[in-house]
């Protein structure tokens, strides 16, 4: 559907919320896609889902670094606010949070047998990863690795 093509032309739009909203009465389901959409445009960490992980990681160009975690992991809690720090520092790789939990097809396509488990994927290759909570200097050094190699 094309911006001219909107049900409402004299809707004040503010942004993808707004759009949204304007276009839930005129196609539904076509709201959530773009909400869901704008956590991509947003910043560098990413939540996913069984639903969305193919878009996000499988048939992404470049590089992206996939955090499978659960919310009962005590380990992953700790782990997360190191990695985002890191990721949010470089320009050239994003952090996909996947929660196993919710996404089972995924961390049994991926053999996700303990957690943390962190993986770096490029252009949807499996390309790197650790298990287990790991220091803030080998997180550093490992996202360095990484993002100096995709330059």
């Amino acid at each position: 559907m094309l911006f001219n093509q909107l049900p409402c032309s004299t809707a004040r739009l503010t942004g993808l919320r707004s759009l949204g909203r304007v276009l839930a009465p005129a196609q539904p389901g076509l709201a959530h896609r773009i909400h869901t959409s704008a956590a991509a445009w947003k910043g560098k960490v990413i939540t996913a889902t069984e639903a969305s992980f193919t878009d996000l990681v499988e048939n992404r160009k470049g590089r992206v670094m996939v955090d499978f975690t659960a919310e009962w992991c005590g380990p992953c809690r700790s782990l997360k606010p190191v990695l985002k720090k890191h990721i949010e520092e470089q320009d050239n790789i994003d952090l996909v949070v996947l929660d196993i939990d919710a996404a089972v097809n995924v961390a049994s396509k991926y053999k996700i047998t303990a957690l943390p488990t962190v993986k770096i994927f490029e252009n949807g290759k499996e390309i790197d990863g650790f298990v287990g909570n790991q220091n803030y200097n080998f997180i550093k050094d490992f996202i360095a690795k990484h993002t100096a190699q995709s330059s």
